[in-house]
């Protein structure tokens, strides 16, 4: 596979619960069409996805990540289901389960203990909860950063680190490709949880109006707008036939969703896959010439 364009590669994962599946069917492609990442960038749930994947950014990797997932869906305690959300909403004693149960599912699957040691350069967002400043981990342990960036308001407790509590940067930065540019990368492979570029329409019911959607759409635009010429950024698709309208994603974001989590987010998976596979296969910017599906063996394993 070989770049037009030169600069670090960067793989930036959006925030967004468990719809963030969709960034495992896209990684998949990434790695069957042999693209690597230079820097890896993470908000709320991608935070978590980038942080084990940037740990091996290939096969194995993606096997971990699986396992990461599957334990982020299924586990009694981080189970994403609408009695599980809503009793987190009300508990801070579940909230604090939660927590705990998802510190021992990232001691499972991640393969390195500190930033200074994953082979990809790694970055996740938090924000200081006293300045209501967004703040970027980079060094040091990964665990209590990765607490941070998972600690959503009403699913998970605040996280101390010294004497600053931090939670979910995904509040203030749910898609850091700002960042990627400047650390110097030139190529950005955007992992999204929903299609930002395609138009919502006219809502068809009461349960679609709203600003969630136009808000995170009009973030997005804004700074796709201010990149630097020289940044070529891949959308990656998510192969659905219509966009989850706002209420629809912020609802999801939360658990309180009636459909299987585990079905669901295999059929998201899929789709993500096959449409990235293809979008990589076709793009301008790319010469495709991946080995035997990545996914396919991973499923065996």
């Amino acid at each position: 596979m070989i770049m037009e364009n030169e600069g670090k590669i960067a793989f930036v994962l959006s925030g967004g619960g468990k719809l963030a599946s969709t960034e495992l069917g896209m990684l998949t492609a990434l790695v069957e069409a042999r693209v690597r990442p230079d820097i890896v960038i993470g908000s709320s749930a991608g935070a978590l996805i980038g942080s084990v994947f940037a740990g091996s950014p290939d096969r194995d990797g993606l096997i971990a990540v699986r396992g990461l997932w599957e334990d982020f869906l299924l586990d009694a305690d981080l189970r994403w289901d609408v009695r599980d959300a809503l009793a987190r909403l009300v508990s801070r004693g579940r909230r604090r389960r939660t927590q705990r149960a998802l510190r021992s599912a990232l001691a499972r699957y991640l393969m390195r203990e500190s930033f200074e040691e994953l082979p990809v350069h790694f970055e996740c967002v938090g924000l200081d909860m006293v300045a209501g400043r967004e703040v970027w981990f980079d060094s040091g342990p990964l665990v209590p950063a990765l607490l941070v960036a998972a600690a959503a308001p009403a699913i998970m407790e605040p996280v101390k680190i010294g004497d600053t509590y931090y939670c979910d940067g995904g509040v203030v930065n749910p898609f850091p490709i700002d960042r990627a540019v400047r650390l110097g990368a030139r190529t950005i492979y955007f992992l999204q949880i929903t299609d930002m570029e395609r138009s919502l329409g006219f809502p068809r019911s009461l349960w679609e109006v709203g600003l969630t959607g136009m808000v995170l759409r009009w973030r997005h635009q804004k700074m796709v707008a201010g990149l630097p010429p020289d940044v070529t950024v891949h959308m990656l698709p998510v192969g659905r036939a219509d966009p989850s309208s706002g209420p629809q994603v912020l609802r999801r974001i939360m658990g309180i969703d009636l459909r299987d989590p585990y079905q669901e987010s295999e059929r998201r998976i899929r789709e993500a896959y096959l449409s990235t596979k293809a979008y990589l296969a076709t793009s301008a910017k790319l010469r495709y010439s991946g080995p035997a599906a990545v996914w396919q063996e991973a499923d065996r394993d």
